[in-house]
């Protein structure tokens, strides 16, 4: 088992120092993602004196509790589902699986399907601040949890660009 592991190439072990690197900011990433779900995104202010902080994980919760549950599975899906996907694939690719393997292929190319449907869980979000703004009822004003959010999608982002760098310079 051990001399298995030392003949595989991942690009954690292989990689030069900015392919190893993709595995902190995956890690940064992840974290960020953790906070932009959990802390508020928007903060919203009607009639003066009523102040509501709503977070995506929260924002979920009250579309389901109201009935909306066609709408909070799609935000769920494409806003927590779909980046904490992404991201558990891209520290597998990263760190555990052999740039030479057929396995490599198979999660890379499931990865960048993911990767076609990397910037809805931004417009998700974007649109729920902006139905909130639009309704003219209340005025809205975006949060830390928003800035977190977009640093891990990004994050994951350029995470992923490295690996696939890596994996064609190391195959190469």
């Amino acid at each position: 088992m051990q001399a298995e592991r030392a003949r595989r190439a991942t690009i954690a072990r292989s990689g030069n120092r900015w392919d190893r690197a993709a595995g902190v900011l995956l890690v940064g990433s992840a974290v960020a993602l953790a906070l932009g779900l959990l802390l508020p995104v928007v903060r919203v202010d009607r009639f003066f004196f009523l102040t509501d902080r709503v977070s995506i994980v929260q924002g979920i919760g009250a579309l389901i509790s109201e009935g909306e549950i066609l709408i909070g599975a799609v935000v769920l899906l494409f806003s927590a589902v779909f980046p904490m996907v992404k991201l558990a694939l891209a520290l597998v690719l990263w760190g555990w699986t052999d740039v030479r393997a057929h396995r490599f292929e198979r999660l890379a190319r499931r990865l960048e399907w993911l990767g076609k449907w990397s910037m809805v869980d931004v417009l998700v979000v974007a649109l729920l601040v902006f139905s909130v703004k639009a309704t003219g009822l209340a005025n809205a004003t975006s949060q830390a949890g928003l800035y977190f959010f977009c640093g891990a999608v990004l994050g994951t982002a350029l995470a992923i660009g490295r690996i696939k760098n890596a994996a064609r310079r190391l195959r190469a």
